[in-house]
């Protein structure tokens, strides 16, 4: 018994320091700086994922950087800013990824998982998705989203 609590304790200590080592969403349409500061994205215009890299496309629209999967995502964005912005859709509680799988730590209790279509997720200010292990956490995160966010120094 001691030993499983043990590694409970060990674990929960292994997700706190994960969140503290990585950086959330913050500006324009990135949403997770990951340990190796590669920046990730979500293409406003095409929702496809991607790393910034020096050769990524951006437009600077209210003093935030939007990134591009593709330059036709760059000249359709810049007609029309507002309207791609108010659709974008960023995970906001992923904390790595590995190839096209996205883990994410469950902002309620701790627990990681994979994002799938079949996850439970809350979209919180119409603008970020946030994923929990189970049904629970859901509701419980939607009882004091700003809590749990804060708590994982998210917006």
């Amino acid at each position: 018994m001691k030993i499983k609590m043990t590694y409970l304790i060990l674990f929960a200590f292994m997700v706190v320091i994960s969140f503290q080592s990585l950086s959330f969403a913050g500006k324009g349409n990135i949403w997770l700086v990951d340990e190796k500061g590669n920046q990730h994205f979500t293409c406003p215009v095409m929702g496809k994922t991607g790393i910034v890299t020096e050769n990524t496309k951006y437009y600077e629209y209210n003093g935030e950087k939007y990134y591009f999967c593709c330059n036709g995502c760059e000249s359709k964005f810049e007609k029309n800013p507002e309207k791609f912005i108010e659709k974008m859709n960023l995970p906001g509680n992923v904390i790595k990824v590995e190839g096209k799988t996205k883990h994410f730590a469950c902002p309620v209790c701790h627990g990681e998982g994979v994002v799938s279509k079949d996850d439970q997720f809350v979209v919180h200010q119409g603008k970020m998705h946030y994923y929990f292990c189970s049904e629970n956490c859901k509701v419980e995160f939607e009882k004091d989203p700003q809590k749990y966010i804060k708590e994982m120094g998210t917006h």
